[in-house]
């Protein structure tokens, strides 16, 4: 797995049960724990990885055009039409009532919103088609197989409809050369050619699939990923983070409530919860920056042994 620059990534060449497990655990974190320090250390973390793996560019305009907005716009959608909450700032002329819980709980859960879109920029670079039909393929063999189906159909269906498409433009039936009157004609006919392929194609597949033994015996499955040493040290790294965390969690270190009043946990677990999640979500960019401190230079030669010296 390489990063936009080129270089390597650890965690992209861990096992994708490690990487999925890695991913489902910062995900309920970020999820179902609204402490704010914790929310703060995952979105640290996810905006730190996903510039690692798509550049700082990338996640800089996610977060200007797209996410930061959205936080806004969530922020005062979750004022204006909820007024929980003990603290009143502002009494509307209509009777409704602004509340302080409900401005903060809205940046709360815009917070999350903002922590899982930034972690899907790392699951869409990491989780590719051969790793999630390897996680489905054993345990859920018949899914596995019909998502490797469907991850190869639509390509093959988005070619097929860009070559009838280009196929009626020569002929100077396209959609767009057409008056409106024959405009529903025509996509009726591109719709009924698409659909008889799709059809065809079905079929043949099966017949594929028949004629090479599917069902008639016991099921193999080829996987290409191991289960390394490393992989088996980041697990247990990640049980211990989780382990803490969830215990912080029970000792109230990350508690948070905000209705009827914002009550947030301050203790000493609170201060081992957010490291303990910090280090979870800093997890693969710790990884990277060491491998890239202990990598070998591209220029570096290698010494043989001395009985291969010249004399």
């Amino acid at each position: 797995m390489k990063t936009v620059h080129g270089h390597r990534d650890p965690f992209g060449e861990a096992h994708p049960l490690i990487q999925a497990a890695y991913f489902i655990i910062i995900l309920g974190l970020t999820a179902f724990c609204l402490h704010p320090l914790a929310l703060v250390a995952a979105l640290i973390g996810a905006a730190i990885y996903g510039a690692i793996l798509r550049g700082w560019r990338h996640v800089a305009k996610l977060l200007l055009t797209f996410i930061l907005p959205g936080m806004v716009v969530f922020t005062l959608i979750n004022m204006c039409f909820n007024h929980y909450g003990q603290t009143l700032l502002v009494t509307l002329n209509s009777g409704n009532s602004i509340t302080l819980e409900a401005i903060v709980y809205g940046l709360v859960l815009a917070g999350v919103l903002a922590c899982g879109l930034c972690w899907f920029v790392a699951i869409n670079q990491l989780m590719t088609r051969d790793k999630i039909v390897y996680l489905c393929g054993r345990m859920l063999p018949a899914i596995g197989l019909l998502m490797s189906l469907t991850f190869r159909f639509v390509p093959l269906l988005g070619r097929q409809f860009r070559a009838v498409k280009n196929a009626q433009t020569g002929t100077g039936n396209a959609v767009g050369q057409v008056n409106w009157r024959q405009k529903f004609h025509v996509a009726a006919n591109i719709f009924s050619i698409m659909t008889t392929w799709a059809l065809e194609t079905a079929v043949t597949t099966a017949d594929s699939m028949r004629s090479r033994g599917y069902g008639t015996g016991h099921r193999t499955a080829y996987a290409r990923f191991h289960f390394r040493t490393s992989d088996r040290i980041l697990a247990a790294v990640l049980i211990v983070l989780t382990g803490l965390v969830l215990i912080s969690w029970r000792m109230h270190g990350l508690f948070a409530q905000y209705n009827p009043q914002i009550i947030i946990g301050r203790n000493l677990w609170t201060l081992i919860g957010t490291l303990a999640v910090l280090g979870l979500a800093l997890l693969p960019s710790i990884m990277y920056v060491w491998s890239r401190l202990h990598q070998v230079p591209d220029n570096a030669k290698a010494e043989l042994p001395p009985y291969f010296a010249r004399n």
